[in-house]
């Protein structure tokens, strides 16, 4: 009969903390959460149980010009927060915000959960709602290594500056396990109106050995998206963004510098970028402000791929690109296509272009047309505003003229288009569109 030394038994102690004594702790209410927040042990799975909103933060009111953000003190655990399996619409954690004061590895993974900032400061005078700065904070982190950072099939909303900030530590640069973000959206980040910020990812004293971002959609993104710019040349790893899809980011600066939306100067000989089969639109910056689209530094990289990506309406102007690494290859989809979103302004990036869906780039979700949505079976022809704009988006290519309610023509189309904006002042108006294959559709605009 084998015996039991005190290695083996110190081994099965240890493995019995970390395995057997993980903690399944279910949470339906926001006080459940709260509680479970505030006790943290490690290996702890906190379980959402219901299809509610856990509030951990409320909403500052209309008169709070002084409120402050509720930060939870995160301390050397790895932990999972996650949605119960038979739930079918997904729990939201309003509020939620982690300080990392770790000395010790941690780690955190959240799964199947819409994660929603809160406001914590309202202004009177200039309407803006300042919102939850950071979901996940290293800041000034005294923690030496970190585990794995993981976000799987969730919605993270509103955060006013990133969801995972890690510059400013005083014991950087550190390295950390895995980062994976997969089946995400992600949207109206930094949208508290202020200019400046940190990226979304901003990773300035933080090198994770594999950095993952697939199968997700980023919109309505003031800031940067990721930011590396540490002195961590000293540590590999590799970067990889796959069929993604991305509209209208970068639209702030900080301090008179330009707006990022992928920049990193670091790397070694074992490092790698792979940047493919994304869809890229609406990089316009309607302040003006210079829009660096990806800025990396690839002198010491071993390999660099920027390779299928659609990258749509973005201006000459306001797109720059700085790689010099010997090993690189770009070869982005050109000309670039329309992807003739469904609705991006709710949210829906179905990609009602063909030949765009065609190659199977982009967040996978959007790629096969529900039929109620599909302008295939019937003519869509979309006439929105916008600000002292008449917006016409359509299915397939057609003509049209705008009058005055008075008949008179103001602004007729020379060729067949998808869409247009038209500028005009405020009043009400009568657009008409046509095509060969199609009826006359007219519509009253009031602007």
């Amino acid at each position: 009969m084998k015996k039991l030394t005190l290695t083996s038994i110190a081994f099965c102690l240890v493995w019995c903390s970390t395995t057997l004594f993980a903690r399944d702790i279910n949470c339906a209410t926001s006080e459940e959460l709260i509680a479970a927040l505030s006790d943290l042990q490690d290996q702890d799975n906190i379980i959402l149980t219901s299809a509610t909103t856990y509030i951990v933060q409320e909403d500052a009111a209309d008169d709070n010009t002084t409120g402050s953000q509720n930060i939870i003190s995160y301390e050397d655990k790895t932990i999972t927060i996650k949605a119960a399996e038979n739930l079918a619409i997904k729990p939201t954690i309003k509020g939620l915000s982690l300080a990392v004061t770790a000395t010790t590895s941690v780690g955190i993974t959240f799964e199947n959960i819409i994660l929603q900032a809160a406001i914590y400061k309202y202004d009177l005078t200039t309407q803006l709602a300042w919102y939850t700065d950071h979901l996940f904070d290293l800041g000034k982190s005294t923690t030496t290594a970190l585990g794995n950072v993981i976000f799987r099939n969730c919605e993270i909303r509103n955060y006013g500056q990133t969801i995972i900030k890690a510059n400013n530590m005083p014991n950087g640069p550190i390295s950390g396990g895995t980062f994976l973000i997969t089946g995400c959206t992600i949207a109206d980040i930094n949208n508290n109106g202020l200019a400046g910020g940190d990226a979304l990812i901003n990773m300035n004293k933080l090198l994770f050995n594999s950095i993952t971002i697939t199968n997700s959609t980023v919109y309505n993104l003031k800031t940067g998206f990721y930011r590396q710019n540490g002195s961590v040349s000293d540590l590999s790893s590799t970067f990889s963004m796959t069929n993604c899809t991305f509209n209208k980011f970068c639209g702030c600066k900080s301090s008179g510098t330009k707006s990022y939306f992928l920049y990193t100067n670091n790397g070694n000989a074992e490092s790698s970028i792979d940047i493919e089969d994304n869809i890229f639109a609406n990089i316009r910056n309607s302040e003006g402000i210079d829009i660096l689209f990806y800025q990396i530094d690839g002198s010491a990289l071993g390999s660099l791929v920027i390779a299928n990506n659609n990258i749509f309406n973005c201006s000459d102007d306001n797109i720059q690109t700085k790689y010099s690494t010997k090993n690189a290859t770009i070869e982005n989809i050109e000309p670039a296509l329309d992807p003739q979103f469904d609705n991006a302004d709710n949210g829906s990036f179905y990609l009602m272009n063909r030949e765009l869906a065609d190659y199977e780039i982009g967040d996978p979700k959007w790629i096969n047309i529900p039929t109620h949505v599909n302008p295939i079976q019937t003519e869509t022809i979309n006439i929105v505003t916008k600000t002292n704009k008449i917006c016409i988006n359509s299915c397939t290519p057609v003509n049209y003229a705008i009058y005055t309610i008075n008949g008179r023509l103001i602004s007729i189309s020379d060729t067949a288009i998808l869409s247009a904006e038209v500028g005009l002042d405020s009043g009400t108006y009568i657009v008409k569109t046509w095509s060969k294959t199609s009826n006359i559709h007219t519509k009253k605009i009031i602007l």
